[in-house]
């Protein structure tokens, strides 16, 4: 579900970005073929550009478990775990976050269904038009004659028109029915269903709302360009358009005769040939759609990444585990705290949780930390033969490390020997992780603090056995 929002959102900042290069770059050029594809691929495109995923290679110098590495993210409130009082289970900070996701899920579907609603009601409406009214078939389009409603419009291969307010001279009539005949010729109810799709997935953008009117309007140009290749006097059509604009009651992806921007419309008629260097800003389309690919599409990938690609795929049998390095614990404790053996299905997942940090039991990272082993690491390997899998552990436990310094930054009115009283370590201890964390647990519960405001930060000397503890917290 989380990943759903996320690639909504992604959807949704390509909808802007392109939009907001179509407005600055293309909205005022009179290449309309160009500007309808661009429209239509950037609508498109956007939906595909979070799906895709480009490997981009780095070395595997990494130990997954790092201590230190782990001590960032709680000291930036990223797996900090509460302790009850009541039960040794633990509950993410971010458990409002995950209560927010199911209603921001039900909002996003009523949004949908709503959206769909008024989608299939209009083609229904239409579909009406078509059914209760007089039809006269042309060869390549049908005239329906509305009793009501608009007095121009196209939707498909129909022309819509309405006898009582066609109150315009045979050439005139003539001439409307050559800009809707465009409109059907060059399929552009097809685009304008894409984009109501689209509006559907993506209801509360409203640059994807802003690309779907700029795509109506380029449409109005490409109509309203093959009436002025049948050598109509542009001041009389322009005259035309402007009388028929008050008519405009049509439904939300019909044509109507009159309704895009009159004043860009009516100057995009006296627009003869646009310089060859303008089309230069096309080339802009290039970097954009690399940026985007960058923020969205490239992941990062190791050798030890490509040897694993196949793992999830398949269930791999554990066929032994390796010790390295290790000289504090026994292979066999650390396979005990690892909680995997030879022979059962190998999950990547709960044992990498079993090597740095897991909140539900004890994890052989903890399991070092809380002896002061602040600079212990861990690197697995793995070696897949067939089914089954070997697993090497490097470990490197380092040096154990003493509390240097405590600091207490933040605390105003709350005297700093106060907040000492509830840190459950002091200078010159052996560092502890359990000790830090149940710290940090005791400033939130004082209720002295904002509890969303109680930080850590690990402070590596260059003396590794020595290492400073600052506490950052916002009284209330």
């Amino acid at each position: 579900m989380n990943s759903l929002v996320l690639y909504l959102l992604q959807v949704a900042i390509c909808h802007t970005v392109f939009y907001l290069l179509y407005r600055t770059l293309y909205s005022n050029l009179a290449y309309f073929n160009f500007s309808r594809i661009y429209l239509l691929s950037a609508t498109v495109i956007s939906f595909i550009i979070p799906l895709l995923s480009i490997g981009v290679w780095q070395p595997s110098d990494h130990a997954l478990g790092s201590s230190l590495f782990l001590l960032a993210l709680i000291s930036q409130g990223g797996v900090t775990p509460v302790r009850s009082e009541t039960t040794d289970l633990a509950v993410s900070p971010y458990g409002l976050v995950d209560l927010l996701f199911p209603a921001l899920l039900t909002i996003y579907l009523i949004g949908c269904l709503f959206v769909s609603y008024k989608l299939l009601g209009s083609l229904w409406k239409i579909h009406m038009l078509i059914k209760n009214n007089e039809i006269v078939r042309e060869e390549d389009y049908r005239i329906v004659r509305l009793k009501n409603g608009p007095a121009f419009f196209s939707f498909m291969t129909c022309i819509f028109i309405n006898e009582k307010k066609n109150l315009l001279k045979q050439d005139e009539y003539n001439t409307v029915l050559l800009h809707e005949q465009a409109h059907i010729r060059q399929k552009h109810s097809y685009d304008l269903l894409l984009m109501e799709i689209a509006g559907v997935v993506c209801w509360f953008n409203p640059f994807l709302k802003k690309l779907k009117t700029s795509l109506c309007q380029v449409h109005e140009y490409l109509a309203d360009k093959a009436v002025m290749n049948t050598k109509q006097d542009p001041d009389a059509y322009s005259k035309l358009i402007i009388r028929l604009s008050h008519h405009y009651e049509a439904e939300r992806f019909v044509h109507p005769f009159s309704v895009a921007d009159l004043k860009s419309r009516i100057n995009m008629l006296y627009i003869q040939k646009q310089s060859k260097m303008k089309a230069v800003r096309f080339v802009a389309i290039i970097p954009l759609l690399a940026m985007l690919m960058m923020v969205f599409s490239f992941t990062e990938r190791s050798e030890q990444g490509q040897q694993q690609t196949n793992v999830s795929e398949q269930k791999l049998i554990v066929a032994a585990i390796n010790w390295e390095g290790n000289r504090v614990f026994t292979d066999e404790y650390l396979a005990d705290i690892l909680a995997i053996k030879p022979g059962d299905i190998y999950d990547k997942k709960q044992v990498e949780r079993n090597l740095s940090f897991n909140p539900k039991r004890q994890d052989i990272a903890g399991l070092y930390m809380d002896l002061g082993y602040v600079y212990f690491s861990i690197e697995p390997e793995e070696v897949v033969a067939e089914n089954k899998v070997v697993l090497n552990m490097k470990i490197h436990e380092g040096d154990v490390a003493y509390i240097n310094d405590i600091t207490i930054k933040g605390n105003s009115s709350i005297t700093t020997a106060e907040v000492l009283k509830m840190i459950e370590f002091k200078k010159g201890d052996k560092f502890s992780r359990s000790k830090l964390l149940q710290s940090q647990e005791n400033l939130k519960k004082s209720k002295l603090f904002k509890a969303d405001k109680v930080d850590l930060n690990i402070q590596p000397l260059e003396d590794q056995s020595k290492i400073n503890i600052e506490f950052t917290v916002e009284e209330k």
